[in-house]
């Protein structure tokens, strides 16, 4: 995890340096051409710049307030959706890296204490119920560190079903934690009515 965010760290910086290159790059082209000879260089463009940059990231927190919860895939996308990805995405890797590296620094030995014991009940039970995570973790934030750790470091998933949303051991988790207990769903029940040979399948 500390080498996926060092290196979406250096693809961040990459990014914004790529971005103020070409930004100053036009602007330096467009005054020239407007001010000719009266050009008198950008004295502005840093500070509208990083103004924008911070317009960005608060678009991007309260991008992430407004939708905390994962979205279900979908075939098709509005294309506002879409602009929305492309003007956001740098400020969401960059704030994923300081996420990643500050679930890393802060996760204290009691949070790593409660994220194993919510590893072993998923391993027990084959998944657990997300709204039941409370009553292991009853800290709100400590919750949302433990649970953010677990899934950024491919521990565990979560996928809806039933109309919840579930917690499984990760596809790419450790093979014994996955070894452990396979979550198996019931098998269906067949009730056959006085018909011959006419049955309905119901559970």
């Amino acid at each position: 995890m500390l080498f996926a965010s060092g290196a979406t760290l250096l693809f961040a910086v990459l990014g914004w340096a790529a971005i103020y290159g070409l930004f100053y790059w036009f602007t330096v082209a467009f005054l020239s051409v407007k001010e000719g000879l009266n050009f008198m260089g950008t004295r502005n463009f840093n500070r509208n710049f990083f103004s924008s940059v911070a317009v960005l990231y608060v678009a991007t927190l309260l991008d992430r307030w407004m939708f905390r919860l994962d979205r279900e895939a979908v075939d098709r996308r509005p294309f506002s959706e879409t602009t929305l990805d492309v003007l956001l995405f740098l400020p969401r890797m960059t704030l994923a890296v300081f996420e990643n590296f500050g679930v890393w620094v802060y996760l204290t030995g009691s949070e790593m204490k409660l994220a194993a014991q919510l590893v072993g009940l998923i391993c027990k039970h084959g998944r657990f119920a997300m709204q039941e995570v409370p009553l292991v973790i009853q800290s709100e934030r400590g919750r949302e560190r433990i649970l953010f750790a677990l899934r950024v470091s491919l521990v565990v998933d979560v996928r809806q079903g039933d109309g919840v949303s579930w917690l499984y051991i990760g596809s790419l988790a450790p093979a014994s934690l996955g070894a452990t207990h396979s979550y198996q769903k019931p098998a269906q029940v067949r009730r056959v009515s006085g018909e011959i040979g006419h049955e309905r399948r119901i559970g």
